[in-house]
């Protein structure tokens, strides 16, 4: 029997977003207009991402256990180019 812990992240994520693409997980239409957060410019540039994170969400919740989404910001995070400041980390938005 194979463990969670023992998959690669990446191959067990792109199973998961082959199955939620099988079975017709529907994306809400807004999210075309969203940004993962803050210290982000641009919206998604990849068609499927919201599969993406979905997978990787539950595969986190899995391994975690009880992880609330003050923490999955926190790990969804990311830098902010401020010019010639120093950068700083930005939590992910909650409401994804």
């Amino acid at each position: 029997m194979v463990n969670v812990k023992e998959v690669p992240a990446e191959a067990l994520i792109s199973e998961i977003v082959n199955e939620f693409k099988s079975r017709n997980v529907e994306i809400p239409e807004w999210t075309m207009f969203l940004k993962d957060g803050k210290g982000k410019e641009k919206s998604w540039t990849q068609p499927d991402w919201y599969y993406t994170r979905l997978a990787s969400i539950l595969r986190k919740i899995y391994i975690k256990g009880n992880i609330g989404i003050s923490r999955m910001s926190q790990e969804y995070g990311s830098r902010q180019d401020r010019g010639t400041k120093d950068t700083i980390l930005y939590r992910a938005a909650g409401s994804l």
